[in-house]
């Protein structure tokens, strides 16, 4: 795993609130407050639970059960052990889905690719800020930066609880970790 790739997940991981919670997230469940998976280690055969009513979120990167599993209600995919490896290699493979030919290594140096990042992911994580304000204007919607990609229950778009800029710096403070 590169450290560009390592300091995207740290700033998924921020987004959804799970980072630096208990097993800096991995064994965490989505609920207000989070809920801990009861003996998840890093090399656990603890399974996605599908847990929750509200919301099915789970793992460091608060994957759905449908999103974790993968394939489709008819043909469901696998149900992996939520280990550390697992959830990590699921997050890169949805990051790498969402973008693409994106070169990674300049994210931090050009502020606008980061920002066409964060476009391509906020699809895929709610917590993640769109970055542009013209990301959904081929739609003649009314989004803009900083907002979520999703939409409330009463239909209008809702700002997200993440900052573009906030989003930047913990990606950028995590590059220099690695």
């Amino acid at each position: 795993m590169t450290r560009e790739e390592k300091a995207l997940l740290d700033m998924i991981a921020y987004t959804e609130g799970t980072l630096g919670v208990s097993n800096n997230g991995y064994d965490v469940v989505y609920g207000t407050p989070y809920k801990i998976i009861a003996g998840w280690t890093p090399d656990t055969k603890i399974v996605h639970g599908c847990w929750g009513t509200d919301s099915t979120a789970a793992g460091r990167y608060q994957f759905l059960c449908k999103t974790w599993k993968g394939g489709t209600a008819e043909k469901p995919g696998p149900n992996l052990p939520m280990t550390k490896e697992n959830q990590d290699k699921r997050g890169l493979e949805l990051i790498n889905r969402r973008l693409g030919s994106i070169d990674k290594t300049s994210l931090v140096s050009d502020k606008n690719v980061f920002l066409k990042a964060l476009n391509l992911l906020s699809p895929e994580w709610e917590s993640i800020p769109i970055g542009t304000n013209d990301f959904l204007n081929n739609k003649k919607e009314n989004n803009v930066a900083g907002y979520s990609y999703y939409k409330s229950n009463n239909k209008t778009y809702k700002p997200s609880r993440n900052s573009v800029d906030k989003c930047y710096e913990v990606y950028k403070t995590a590059l220099k970790k690695y």
